[in-house]
């Protein structure tokens, strides 16, 4: 009975220390909740990070916004942030509330939920650690500074790289240790057997190879191999990282877990294109257990509507297809009723032949005599290509 007893006693405090530290509801997306799909099926998700403005008082970066224009119609089921939405250093509570404000506001054109882990321009930056407003304000947009969740049977982990109070004999390097490495090491234990496990977080462990001077002051976290050996024991599918201003991807280990440093939403670039420095963000395609990474360079990804004789245009001139999930076209409300309305497409070769980019009116509303459209694209679309757009009645049967 005794030994009955202090096993219940131990399971409780176990799951009141999990609850307190790191549970499936204390970090928490803007832009709406994340729903709640099936244990298994294809899925979209977006990642990016390091939108900081390039200094105190400056406003975001105008890229920012292209890249939440075009997740808007890679329609993912959710983005991942690895952090530094604002500026931050030496902020007043007022002047923080105010850059999360801008954030919130450009990030509501991607309309979907977004999930960010904090970066160093979030917490503290030079303010010293009794200093507890930058935590509070970025619990009070995001919920808890670490902690996971699940999504079509895949289990997601945010970690908090910037934890006050936790650095090495150098001021400069950050390590997760303590109770949020027991935490990380419970749950990756818990969720072994999902059909993939992802990490997010700031502060890289793996750092770029070839950057400029600034770059130099981003040691990576003190404790990276023993992170890293973490993730090889539970099989990571992936890592994604930011705080360097750049793309960056090293080989797989023998491991087998891939890395990605994909810091490229705006801040100040810390490498020549060549070396990873130009503007990002990542389309993450998971189909059965295997995860699809494409890089983005925004800017080639966008619907141009009613020109040259058709009612849109879905233009993507990356080298890679991309899966565009919300399509918005206006057509006159002449066309017709909401529910005689079909789209097509008219891709083709130079040469003429067709290539099917089959599409689907998936909503329409009225406004202004004019009708809204909501397309949704069967397929991935193709990498260098316009696809043409067009609206009309749909036949009626003979």
């Amino acid at each position: 009975m005794a030994r009955s007893l202090r096993t219940v006693f131990f399971c409780s405090a176990l799951l009141m220390r999990l609850a307190a530290y790191g549970s499936d509801h204390g970090i928490h997306p803007i832009n709406g909740k994340l729903g709640t799909p099936a244990l298994t099926g294809d899925f979209v998700f977006v990642v990016a990070g390091d939108n900081r403005p390039t200094a105190k008082g400056a406003p975001l970066p105008r890229v920012l916004t292209t890249i939440f224009d075009e997740v808007y119609v890679v329609r993912p089921d959710f983005v991942l942030w690895t952090g530094d939405t604002v500026y931050g250093y030496d902020d007043t509570k007022e002047q923080l509330t105010a850059e999360y404000d801008d954030f919130a506001k450009l990030a509501k054109y991607a309309g979907v939920p977004l999930f960010n882990a904090p970066g160093n321009h979030e917490i503290h930056g030079k303010k010293p650690c009794t200093d507890t407003d930058p935590e509070d304000q970025f619990k009070s947009r995001f919920g808890a500074l670490y902690d996971s969740f699940d999504y079509w049977g895949a289990h997601f982990i945010a970690l908090d790289t910037e934890q006050c109070g936790h650095t090495t004999s150098d001021p400069n390097v950050q390590v997760i240790d303590g109770r949020q490495l027991d935490w990380l090491t419970q749950d990756l234990e818990a969720h072994k057997d999902a059909r993939g496990i992802f990490v997010f977080f700031h502060s890289e462990v793996t750092p770029a190879t070839q950057t400029d001077d600034d770059a130099a002051n981003h040691p990576k976290l003190g404790n990276s191999a023993e992170l890293k050996a973490l993730f090889k024991q539970y099989g990571v599918k992936a890592v994604f990282q930011g705080h360097e201003h750049l793309f960056f991807q090293p080989p797989p280990d023998d491991d087998k877990v891939q890395y990605y440093v994909a810091g490229g939403a705006g801040a100040p670039l810390y490498a020549r294109p060549e070396a990873g420095g130009f503007s990002h963000y990542l389309v993450v395609q998971m189909k059965g257990s295997n995860p699809v990474v494409t890089v983005v360079e925004p800017g080639h990804f966008y619907v141009e509507t009613g020109t040259h004789g058709h009612a849109a245009w879905l233009v993507n001139s990356t080298d890679t297809p991309l899966p565009a999930r919300r399509v918005e076209v206006n057509v006159p409300a002449s066309t017709g009723q909401c529910g005689e309305l079909e789209a097509s497409t008219s891709l083709t070769t130079w040469d003429n032949k067709p290539i099917p980019v089959p599409v689907e009116i998936t909503g329409c509303t009225t406004a202004d005599g004019r009708r809204t459209l909501t397309l949704t694209v069967a397929v991935d679309v193709p990498s260098r290509s316009s696809v043409p757009i067009d609206v009309h009645r749909r036949p009626k049967p003979n």
